[in-house]
């Protein structure tokens, strides 16, 4: 074999290695095995129906974390607005808290979202918390009516609900 023969071989291999690596890289950080189910986020339960359109849902969409990078993914399966009029927030509470978090696009890094429907919007958790440890999810408009019929920007938990579950994640439970 030739000098130019052994090297074209030592940097196959190098390359092999380098993308093994990646790999297992890719699994530890944050692979399979730490991402949960789907849920669907498509309802509104009754004691927020008045918060809502008709009481009924405007919005439906899936959610999915990762417990390892402590974030969610959350994806508009349906919307009955338009998100470039009218964007929307996604709110989370964790067991007993009262007041909620209001969860950043972790691209953006901004509050309100106008992801239309299948795009797919990475979350980040609140400083200090847990992905997996959020068990009420609240989607809001960042606007309201007054009563003229008018929309108006308001503040967090005062727009209008498009869709809100209590969700638990079994697989991450803590031990």
């Amino acid at each position: 074999m030739t000098m130019r023969g052994i090297t074209a071989l030592f940097l196959v291999a190098l390359t092999t290695l380098g993308a093994c690596s990646q790999s297992r890289k890719s699994i530890s950080s944050g692979g399979t095995d730490d991402l949960s189910d789907a849920q669907q986020i498509c309802a509104i339960p009754s004691n927020l129906a008045s918060r809502a359109v008709n009481g009924q849902a405007i919005g439906c969409f899936e959610l999915r974390i990762n417990k390892t990078s402590n974030e969610a993914v959350l994806t508009p399966v349906d919307l009955g607005f338009d998100p470039a009029e009218v964007s929307y927030r996604v709110l989370v509470y964790r067991k007993g808290d009262s007041r909620p978090q209001v969860l950043k696009n972790s691209k953006t890094k901004q509050e309100s979202l106008d992801t239309t429907i299948g795009g797919d919007i990475t979350l980040s958790a609140a400083s200090g918390d847990k992905i997996h440890q959020y068990e009420e999810w609240h989607i809001e408009l960042v606007k309201n009516y007054d009563s003229n019929g008018l929309l108006f920007d308001v503040a967090v938990s005062s727009g209008i609900l498009v869709a809100a579950e209590l969700i638990s994640w079994p697989e991450f439970e803590e031990q």
